[in-house]
C-alpha cells in the first residue's frame, strides 16, 4: 500500500555495467530496499525528472548513466557500512579482549594494527568501536591502561627499588614532562608523589 502521490521511475543497468562501476551484484541481491540519504534523494529526484521531462538527449546519456551509477554506488556503500556495524555484544567482547590483551602484554609497546589483527577485526572497525562505546581512540585507551598499570607499580614500590624515569622508559615513554602531566590529570598527583607516599606509609 503506497500513498496516492507516489511516483515510480525504473532504471535498468546491465550486470557488466554494474561490475565495471565497482558495484558487486551480490550486494544488490542481498538488499530489498536501499534508501538514500536526504541530500542524495533530492539529487536523484532531480536527475530522474530531467530524464522523464526529456532533458537528457543522446549526447548527455553517458554522463547521465555515470551520475546514476555513482549515486547507486554511494547508496549501497552507505547501506553496507550500516550493515557491517558490529552489534553491542560483539563490541563489548572485543573491547574486553582488547583490555585483557594489553594487560597481559604489560609494558610492551603496542601497535594498534597488530592488536586489531590479534583480535580478528580490522583497524578501522576497532577504531569505530572505541569511538562509539568508549569515546577514546584505541591508542589513547592503551595510554590510560598503561597509566593505571604504572600507578599500581608505584603504589607497591619504594624509592629504593624503583625510579619514575626507569618505569616510564620501560613503558616506552620519552617525554617525562608530558607523562607527569597526564598522570597528574588522571590521579591528582605527580608520579613522584605517589612513589613517596607508597614508600612512607602513614603510621
Amino acid at each position: 500500500m503506497l500513498p496516492a502521490a507516489t511516483e515510480w521511475c525504473s532504471v535498468q543497468f546491465e550486470r557488466d555495467t554494474l561490475l565495471a562501476a565497482g558495484i558487486p551484484t551480490e550486494n544488490i541481491a542481498r538488499m530489498s530496499v536501499v534508501s538514500p540519504q536526504a541530500g542524495q534523494h533530492s539529487r536523484l529526484v532531480r536527475l530522474m525528472r530531467s530524464a522523464v521531462d526529456g532533458h537528457v538527449g543522446p549526447h548527455e546519456q553517458h554522463a547521465f548513466r555515470d551520475i546514476l551509477l555513482e549515486e547507486l554506488y554511494q547508496a549501497l556503500d552507505q547501506r553496507g557500512r550500516q550493515d557491517r556495524r558490529p552489534n553491542f555484544y560483539h563490541c563489548a567482547d572485543v573491547l574486553r579482549r582488547f583490555e585483557r590483551l594489553v594487560d597481559e602484554q604489560g609494558a610492551k609497546k603496542h601497535s594498534i594494527l597488530e592488536l586489531a589483527q590479534t583480535l580478528g577485526v580490522g583497524r578501522r572497525t576497532l577504531e569505530q568501536m572505541f569511538h562509539d562505546y568508549v569515546g577514546l581512540s584505541p591508542a589513547r585507551y592503551v595510554a590510560v591502561l598503561h597509566l593505571n598499570a604504572m600507578r599500581r607499580e608505584l603504589l607497591h614500590a619504594s624509592e629504593d627499588n624503583l625510579r619514575v624515569a626507569e618505569l616510564a622508559k620501560r613503558y616506552g615513554i620519552v617525554h617525562l614532562g608530558r607523562f607527569a602531566g597526564d598522570y597528574r590529570q588522571m590521579f591528582g598527583e605527580l608520579p613522584s608523589q605517589t612513589l613517596r607516599r607508597a614508600s612512607c606509609p602513614a603510621p
